[in-house]
């Protein structure tokens, strides 16, 4: 289910944490800051 092409490989991402596997799931960059924004209040997890 790995998508090729996009920004880092699913459960990689380091610095990127929960937010690694936006990219394969199909998000787009809106959703994904909104995400990242939301992960880290804690409020996404």
């Amino acid at each position: 289910m790995s998508a090729p092409g996009r920004r880092g490989t699913p459960g990689g991402g380091g610095a990127r944490g929960g937010a690694s596997m936006l990219g394969a799931i199909g998000l787009d960059e809106r959703q994904e800051s909104a995400y990242r924004a939301l992960v880290s209040l804690g409020a996404a997890e």
